[in-house]
């Protein structure tokens, strides 16, 4: 499927917040399990004289909160996409949108022309896409 030139954009741009929104997703995470060891929080999932386990009181919280459903979809769809990629491309991912290094910085890091650079970052940008748009562009 051919994609437009602005799906190209929006996938550089939750490459380039993935690492903020993973570590968002690992702190919500603690702090729900934090939420559930609290002795408020464990007596409210008590129903009808069933008891739920400390790790299913974990996954229930975690389904009702929203935002960590959203996080934990956005994060797992671009894992998918970045697992797809190929060692040399998922090096290039790492320098140039985890770590925020400048094209000129990721030459010099790869040993690779501005063009190959250019040409690897639109590969790797066309195959991390279906993953992070896949439904929502076929619905487009």
């Amino acid at each position: 499927m051919k994609y437009p030139r602005e799906y190209l954009w929006f996938v550089e741009r939750l490459l380039r917040e993935y690492p903020v929104k993973a570590e968002e997703l690992k702190e919500l995470e603690k702090t729900i399990q934090a939420l559930c060891n609290s002795s408020s929080i464990a007596s409210a999932h008590v129903t009808g004289g069933e008891t739920f386990t400390h790790a299913e009181k974990i996954v229930m919280a975690k389904e009702q909160n929203k935002h960590f459903q959203w996080l934990d979809k956005q994060v797992a769809r671009v894992e998918m996409g970045i697992d797809a990629l190929d060692k040399d491309e998922k090096e290039l991912v790492q320098l140039l949108f985890f770590e925020g290094m400048q094209k000129t910085e990721v030459e010099r890091a790869l040993g690779l022309s501005d063009k190959t650079i250019w040409r690897t970052k639109i590969r790797v940008l066309r195959k991390v896409m279906p993953f992070v748009i896949g439904e929502w562009a076929k619905g487009k």
